[in-house]
């Protein structure tokens, strides 16, 4: 909702394509540019992989038992020892 409201982008921008839209390398709303185009790419890549990596539930790391790990702190890596 912050990326969104910083660059004045639609509520039906969303995930990946939101990002990408905001970090544009050439347009986006938030990208710097007066960087060098090379690391505006990079920004619109990193905040993309970090929302479709970490949004995505499927992509949450997971115990030998299968239970899905959200790593928000000790407690999870105790789970993980305690699942090996």
């Amino acid at each position: 909702v912050s990326v969104r409201k910083a660059a004045g982008l639609a509520a039906t921008d969303i995930g990946t394509d939101l990002m990408r839209k905001a970090f544009n390398p050439k347009s986006g709303p938030l990208a710097d540019q007066a960087q060098p185009e090379g690391e505006r790419e990079a920004l619109a890549h990193l905040f993309a992989g970090a929302i479709g990596s970490y949004k995505n539930p499927l992509s949450l790391p997971r115990s030998p038992s299968g239970r899905p790990l959200n790593w928000s702190g000790k407690r999870d890596l105790n789970q993980l020892m305690a699942d090996s």
